[in-house]
């Protein structure tokens, strides 16, 4: 660590100080600072007009690679990102005109399935069922809500006394806007859900 320092010292004295530039290479990767001595090593490299002259550099650069390399995080065996997983949707036609659509592949493609299999996913996928709302127009229309407050279920923050009219929703949000600029965040929330209540 020492040994660092005093090289960063000198860099800071004279930053074209290729020895210091060197020698602070050789401290990190001992160090196990491998990114900041590829940093370096390669700077060394860069200064030297024939860099195959100085092979003890490039032997620390091709070290530092290799540590590097070491700690390089390994793909998943399916291709994705670590904390994902793979999916592939494939979506059913809701009109009977339309050809059914081809799924696009998105892993290599698998060995040609038998015809017990075809209904398996690909490799790398799993079967999932998305099941989504209706988009009949035959539904039943839903059912008004009730318009006074008062048919409500029970009535938000009891304490904050708010007119049941449109006047009474606006003061509320005008409090509620007071007291958000004041930093007074909770007591906004009361007053834009009480208002929000009436509105409802």
């Amino acid at each position: 660590a020492e040994a660092e320092e005093d090289c960063s010292k000198a860099l800071g004295v004279n930053s074209k100080n290729t020895k210091a530039t060197y020698r602070r290479a050789m401290a990190r990767f001992e160090l196990g600072n491998f990114e900041g001595a590829k940093q370096d090593v390669e700077e060394v490299l860069k200064d030297l007009p024939d860099p195959s002259s100085n092979k003890e550099a490039v032997e620390l650069k091709e070290k530092i690679a290799k540590e590097l390399e070491k700690q390089a995080p390994k793909p998943a065996a399916n291709g994705a990102a670590p904390g994902f997983k793979r999916m592939q949707i494939v979506e059913a036609s809701d009109s009977e005109d339309e050809p059914p659509a081809k799924p696009k592949e998105v892993a290599p493609p698998a060995k040609a399935a038998s015809p017990a299999k075809a209904t398996e996913p690909a490799s790398g996928f799993k079967r999932m069922q998305i099941v989504e709302a209706s988009d009949s127009e035959d539904e039943p229309p839903a059912k008004p809500k009730a318009s006074s407050p008062a048919a409500k279920d029970t009535e938000p923050f009891p304490d904050l006394k708010v007119e049941h009219s449109k006047s009474g929703v606006e003061s509320a949000k005008n409090q509620a806007n007071a007291l958000f600029s004041k930093g007074s965040l909770d007591e906004a929330v009361r007053w834009f859900s009480k208002g929000l209540w009436l509105v409802e």
